[in-house]
């Protein structure tokens, strides 16, 4: 077919119940695959003049399609061109005195080739038939467009156009018919929903529609399937109130139309509203005149009237009530709720959408369902429970005459419910935890850093980090990041480092401590030492933290207070005796150091032997004893000598003086005091006898 490669059949005058076979075989022989379908078509609505289908005159062509599939022939008009066995009807009522009719197949292959070729007809009235225009050009203008143009028509009248196929048949195709008119031009501003601006509503709540810069007269129409459109005769100005009324969640569909005369009318673009179900009010006139009149909650306080537009229903969850729940504080929060009247018994319902689900409806969900209450003010504790965690949830209050009420109230969605007298009104509420604040325990370190953990305050609250002063604290910390739980602390100084974690926010300033202590450990045992006693005092240095102990690293020693610096050991063995002053405290690695303390022998008590006289000669031998313990050493103590060796126990010493010489014998083993011991050498000449001159002498 035109060398689409689609071929149609459209056979006419079939008989029903009949089996009709098809033969199909490829063009000069050639081979393949092809698809096949089949479809039945009845007789047109409009073969007959008496139900045409009716027209919209448009200012540009709005085609509709159709077709004369199995149209029947109609013997009572005449046709002007080709044969008329197909025939339907369209009606139109002219705007004006001019129109333009255009016709054109449904496929068109750009080709002279055919497969419907549209005759119209114009009739005044088609019974008794009265005849005006006819028009079948398009085979000779290479086109599939029939278009058939007039004028001196009577503004407001009804024609009738009658459309065939001009060969036999209903031709193979259908076709597309439009009526233009270039007078025809509706005008209509773009709409908008003026409130809520939320994009929601409840039901029987106020939708405020709008609409500008349209000409004609103007209606609203609405769909719950943006398809199917109703007017409302009662919306009818540019700016317009609706009320929907519903029992499950829908979304709303607006359009303004606007018509012009006779011309078809023009549409605003569409815009759409969800509307909620949980409306327990049946309708929105408030007989009574009551009406919630002040919320208070926190420091949430709204005082407002009736719906102005009309709705049972008011949004205010742009306002937002702020809660503080938990740690130190309760988890109540107190709604004062006041209505305009005391006159009669009203109820007061309170839900909060706690799992945020937009239902309302769920376990645990009805904060507040009492008892109908004359009177104008009621204080309601609002209970939340203890695991609500920090958010934005929406609450809902209800108010409705408990007299007229029927079914479950406690469901917000109140299908099966019927309030006349009452409001709804939506509100926000902004939970806060109350922050349990925790610095973290206290921490033992032995390097003078530290990673800090205190505990999250949560999203809504901030933590800052900062150094304690006071009487036994360091006053010292590098804070690497202030405001993290986890902050490293560094420059820390031997003793106890504190810190403040603080908390802010919108439920106050709360601080809590944590102290670190550094054991920065240090041990010094003293100077060593060489004693000559086997006892001793040791002198350490007092620990500044943590605390010392004394233990023997080699040789021996008894501790008469092993936790004193200043303990006295005893028990010393001779030799180099080494003791230990260890340091230990916070879990950290011990400070150790040690001591050396050499136990000295005294030395061998001296004996410089036995006093001697020198007489006629001016030198002797000494006879001291020999050190088994230290060295031995002569000195003149008075007198004089000269010593061959003057380490020699049994040196010579000559050169002595005339009378008495007093010589030492020391043996030292320092630093132990010396032993000493004296020695006299007495020199002294022989004496020489003289008896005088020899006598002689006379006796008488």
């Amino acid at each position: 077919f035109g060398g689409t490669g689609l071929e149609i059949l459209s056979p006419g005058d079939l008989i029903p119940g009949k089996t009709y076979l098809v033969r199909v075989y490829g063009w000069n022989g050639g081979e393949g695959t092809f698809s096949i379908c089949h479809k039945f078509y009845g007789r047109p609505s409009n073969d007959d003049c008496s139900n045409p289908v009716q027209l919209q005159v448009g200012s540009t062509c709005n085609f509709i399609s159709r077709n004369t599939f199995n149209a029947t022939l109609d013997d009572t008009y005449s046709d002007c061109s080709g044969v008329g066995d197909d025939d339907v009807w369209f009606t139109f009522t002219a705007p004006s005195t001019q129109v333009e009719i255009n016709v054109t197949q449904t496929l068109f292959t750009g080709t002279a080739f055919f497969t419907f070729n549209p005759v119209i007809e114009l009739y005044g009235n088609c019974n008794p038939a009265s005849f005006i225009n006819c028009v079948n050009t398009a085979p000779a203008n290479g086109t599939s467009l029939e278009t058939m143009n007039l004028t001196g028509l009577t503004p407001g009248q009804t024609y009738y156009i009658r459309v065939y196929h001009a060969g036999n048949g209903s031709g193979n195709v259908g076709f597309n018919i439009c009526v233009v008119n270039s007078f025809c031009n509706p005008l209509v501003g773009p709409a908008k929903i003026i409130s809520p601006i939320t994009g929601d509503v409840l039901s029987n709540g106020s939708v405020q529609l709008g609409v500008t810069g349209h000409s004609g007269s103007l209606v609203w129409e609405y769909s719950t399937d943006g398809i199917s459109f109703v007017p409302d005769p009662s919306l009818t100005t540019d700016v317009a109130t609706f009320i929907p009324k519903t029992t499950n969640d829908t979304k709303y569909y607006f359009r303004a139309k606007v018509t012009d005369g006779l011309c078809a009318p023009k549409y605003s673009d569409t815009v759409s509203i969800n509307v909620r179900c949980h409306s327990p009010i049946s309708f929105t006139s408030l007989a009574d005149g009551t009406y919630t009149s002040n919320v208070n909650l926190s420091d949430l306080d709204r005082t407002s009237t009736f719906d102005p537009l009309g709705g049972a229903y008011q949004d205010f969850r742009k306002d937002t009530a702020h809660l503080c729940l938990g740690g130190t504080r309760s988890n109540i929060g107190r709604l004062k709720l006041t209505i305009n009247s005391s006159v009669n018994s009203y109820q007061r319902m309170v839900w909060v959408d706690l799992n945020r689900n937009g239902s309302f409806g769920d376990a645990g969900e009805t904060l507040h369902s009492g008892s109908p209450l004359a009177a104008a003010t009621a204080t309601i504790n609002l209970l939340f429970p203890t695991s609500i965690e920090e958010g934005v949830y929406p609450m809902r209050i209800a108010i409705y005459s408990g007299a007229f009420g029927n079914g479950n109230p406690d469901n917000p969605c109140a299908t099966n419910l019927s309030i006349p007298f009452g409001e709804i009104e939506e509100y926000t509420i902004r939970i806060y935890r109350n922050p349990t604040v925790n610095a973290g325990e206290d921490i033992p370190v032995c390097v003078p850093s530290v990673q800090l953990n205190a505990r999250y305050p949560g999203p809504s609250h901030s933590g800052t980090w900062t150094i304690r002063t006071g009487t036994g604290l360091t006053g010292e910390g590098l804070i690497a990041n202030p405001h993290d739980t986890n902050s490293v602390v560094s420059n820390l100084k031997p003793g106890i480092n504190s810190f403040i974690w603080t908390v802010t926010g919108p439920c106050g300033t709360y601080s809590d401590t944590v102290d670190v202590t550094f054991f920065h450990l240090t041990a010094n045992a003293g100077t060593d030492q060489v004693v000559c006693t086997t006892s001793v005092f040791l002198n350490a240095t007092p620990p500044n933290q943590g605390t010392g102990f004394w233990t023997v690293a080699s040789g021996s020693g008894y501790f008469n207070s092993s936790q004193s610096e200043t303990t006295l050991v005893t028990d010393l063995s001779i030799g180099v005796n080494q003791y230990i002053w260890n340091v230990t405290g916070g879990n950290c690695p011990d400070a150790t150091d040690t001591v050396a303390i050499e136990l000295k022998e005294n030395p061998t008590t001296a004996d410089a032997g036995s006093n001697q006289n020198a007489c006629g000669k001016t030198f002797t031998t000494l006879s001291a004893n020999t050190p088994i313990v230290g060295t031995g050493k002569w000195t003149v103590i008075s007198g004089s000598g000269t010593f061959t060796n003057d380490k020699d126990p049994n040196t010579t010493v000559s050169n002595l003086g005339l009378g008495l010489n007093s010589f030492r014998w020391t043996i030292s083993n320092s630093p132990c005091p010396p032993s000493f011991d004296d020695v006299n050498v007495l020199r002294f000449n022989p004496v020489i006898a003289n008896a005088g001159t020899d006598q002689t002498i006379c006796q008488d």
